[in-house]
């Protein structure tokens, strides 16, 4: 799946793509307003909905879960921390070889010499995930 969120001018920012086993919506456990992005299926997919007020409760009855729910929280936080700094002091090269690394390390399947990724998304959506024009993505020299 795909989180995303359009800006006033119909631009399109890609939050993140979300794997198996992943929740949404993480803001969802300290914030009861709307979920701030909309969420797009790419690929058949199943999802599992828990009552926040019984997700609640069985926070309250299972610290093991709530100390696992805090380090996934960290983890994204650090996460977005590092998008947010990568947006504001890196070129297109350095945030497409950032992305590409960390999905190579979530995503990739080793293969001979190299890594595979594989995902669902359009080159306007990978674009767009590191804050670029799919032009600006495809050309040859992204200067």
């Amino acid at each position: 799946m795909k989180a995303y969120k359009i800006d006033e001018a119909g631009n399109e920012q890609v939050i993140s793509l979300l794997r198996d086993g992943e929740m949404l919506p993480h803001v969802g456990f300290f914030d009861r307003s709307p979920y701030p992005v909309t969420v797009e299926v790419l690929q058949h997919t199943e999802l599992v909905v828990i009552r926040v007020d019984d997700f609640d409760e069985l926070l309250r009855h299972d610290p093991q879960l709530t100390m696992k729910l805090m380090q996934i929280m960290g983890s994204k936080i650090i996460e977005l921390q590092e998008r947010i700094q990568s947006f504001i002091s890196k070129d297109v090269q350095h945030r497409l070889a950032h992305a590409l690394i960390n999905l190579a390390a979530e995503r990739g399947v080793k293969k001979g010499d190299g890594v595979y990724i594989q995902l669902p998304i359009t080159n306007q959506d990978f674009a767009n995930l590191i804050g670029t024009s799919r032009e600006r993505l495809i050309a040859p020299s992204m200067k």
